[in-house]
């Protein structure tokens, strides 16, 4: 039982961390209404009207064969778009076991940092972090660029991983290189949501900041960094 609670725990922080992360990159979602995100790629049929007296009784942990008072359905009227937003934002949320496999998923990345002469970087001050199950919500790994201000990280499983570079003697201490890289692919029922492969940059833009994975699992080019950008002095 301890366990099982320990688990839940983790999976919520997980989450929670998650959204962090999400949320420092991504811009605000626009919405046709609070809460309610545009679909991505081609309009399909017309949604049909959610059963807000149903998901309002499931809210509640009533049964479904619960027959409801005129009183009830009216205070439930009146909660009908935050009802409606709490109910959108769990459709597009991965659940307990989603999460999981993302968390699974074998991390390959390269990256470069570079001043802003296109010259190579040595001993910049890397810093990984990524969510998790276990004592830890977010370990970190430090690196340090080498020679030619290459880096890479491995051997981890993340959804999701924050790199921030940090400058080395000689830069300006100011100005660090953050970036948020989504390694996960994104769940099946996601992805029936929003058709990612054929979204415009635009259209991803306004993703709500609580959707997590890309249309395919990140896969790192290691002739092709990423490149971090620092100043030199």
């Amino acid at each position: 039982m301890k366990t099982q609670i320990l688990t839940g725990t983790c999976l919520l922080a997980v989450i929670a961390a998650i959204y962090v992360f999400s949320r420092e990159e991504r811009p605000k979602p626009n919405v046709t209404e609070p809460g309610v995100a545009k679909q991505v790629g081609p309009s399909g049929p017309a949604e049909k009207e959610p059963d807000i007296f149903a998901i309002a009784k499931a809210e509640a942990n009533l049964p479904a064969d619960y027959v409801l008072t005129p009183e009830q359905k009216e205070k439930i009227m009146s909660r009908r778009e935050e009802i409606l937003r709490k109910q959108r934002a769990k459709e597009m949320y991965p659940t307990e076991d989603e999460l999981k496999i993302m968390l699974k998923t074998p991390v390959e990345f390269y990256g470069r940092v570079l001043d802003q002469f296109d010259q190579p970087v040595v001993g910049a001050d890397i810093r990984c972090s990524w969510p998790f199950i276990g004592p830890q919500e977010s370990p970190v790994n430090v690196l340090s660029s080498a020679p030619h201000g290459d880096f890479e990280i491995r051997n981890i499983k993340a959804a999701a991983l924050r790199i921030s570079v940090y400058p080395p003697a000689g830069y300006a201490e100011e100005v660090r290189d953050s970036k948020r890289i989504q390694i996960a692919k994104a769940p099946d029922r996601l992805l029936n949501i929003f058709d990612l492969k054929n979204a415009t940059p635009e259209q991803l833009e306004n993703l709500p900041q609580f959707f997590l994975g890309g249309a395919e699992s990140y896969k790192g080019d290691k002739a092709k960094p990423v490149i971090f950008r620092l100043k030199k002095l």
